[in-house]
């Protein structure tokens, strides 16, 4: 049975196991649902997470919310053709879980304030303080995390769970500046970080991965 994958477009959360769904090359059907229209609120949603948040993976019998649990399932599971998505050295798994870790825990945060200052933005004048901090703790946070890379990706020559979960969170300070130019969200990148992402982006499946509603018509 295929697998489901309720997601919303352009959540970082979501973008995770999309990513690792690919990779692993997983059987699923995408289920994109919408806040604007209600989606997360409606009662068959519900049925799934009460919580009432995305992503949610249904896999037969099993319906699982929250992305770390659904990653650590997809790496369990790995499908009989794909790629593993965590290293099998005990050593470098745990570097891997550390560092999607730290991506989770310390760089979600600032970039969110810093989309809370651009892109959700309804009206009035951006708090120009609250972005600099953001991306002052950003600029430390991620050049430990280029540091801590190893080789071509997190863990060494293949991409991760710890690649995937930072990757969109990097994304997103590129789409803060296409959106809402001016505030050099992504000047904080470290050039080995923007040489890591490119790599991502050149994976033969990354495209399908794209959020919907950030290609250009």
């Amino acid at each position: 049975m295929t697998m489901k994958f309720h997601y919303l477009s352009g959540s970082p959360f979501s973008w995770k196991i999309w990513l690792a769904l690919e990779h692993g090359g997983f059987a699923y059907e995408p289920v994109r649902l919408q806040v604007d229209a209600g989606d997360l609120r409606s009662p068959e949603f519900l049925a799934l997470n009460p919580k009432g948040k995305l992503p949610v993976l249904v896999d037969g019998a099993l319906v699982l919310s929250e992305s770390d649990a659904i990653a650590e399932y997809l790496a369990d599971l790995r499908a009989p053709s794909g790629a593993a998505l965590w290293p099998a050295d005990i050593i470098q798994r745990a570097h891997g879980r550390r560092f999607a870790a730290a991506a989770t825990n310390y760089v979600y945060p600032q970039v969110r304030r810093i989309m809370e200052q651009t892109l959700f933005l309804k009206a009035g004048a951006a708090d120009l303080e609250a972005i600099g901090m953001a991306r002052a703790q950003l600029s430390i946070d991620l050049r430990l995390l280029a540091e801590a890379t190893q080789e071509a990706f997190a863990t060494g020559s293949t991409p991760t769970i710890a690649d995937f979960t930072l990757y969109p969170f990097i994304a997103l300070l590129g789409r803060i500046d296409a959106q809402k130019p001016g505030h050099f969200a992504a000047t904080v990148v470290p050039e080995r970080l923007t040489t890591w992402a490119k790599r991502i982006e050149d994976l033969p499946w990354f495209e399908r991965t794209i959020p919907p509603h950030w290609r250009v018509p």
